[in-house]
């Protein structure tokens, strides 16, 4: 939720920079704190998030993914099924080509 937040921000570009490591909340000069960025190349910046929830809505990146992925979601789930039912073994489960964990249909593959 964090990384949608941060996108509407309107310095988003600078703010995520090479990219999200993670996010943390720590103290700031002031006697506050506030939500942090540790980018992938280690260098850090705060964000406020009540700047980013006024800022903007949608990024056209994240409007276009949404959009495709809606469009292919019926399919998807369509092939899925049929995978899984002309592979899976007798506990429902079917081989992970990358990992070789037996996962189960309902499993989410995190990006």
């Amino acid at each position: 939720m964090l990384l949608a937040l941060i996108e509407r921000h309107p310095e988003a570009d600078k703010k995520i920079g090479c990219g999200v490591k993670r996010f943390y909340k720590d103290r700031t000069d002031m006697p506050t704190s506030c939500f942090w960025i540790e980018r992938e190349d280690g260098s850090k910046t705060d964000f406020c998030y009540p700047t980013a929830i006024a800022a903007r809505g949608k990024s056209l990146y994240q409007e276009f993914f949404e959009a495709c992925r809606n469009a292919v979601q019926d399919d998807l789930k369509k092939t899925k099924e049929q995978f899984f039912g002309k592979f899976a073994d007798e506990t429902s489960k079917v081989k992970c080509d990358i990992t070789g964990e037996k996962v189960a249909i309902s499993k989410r593959i995190i990006r």
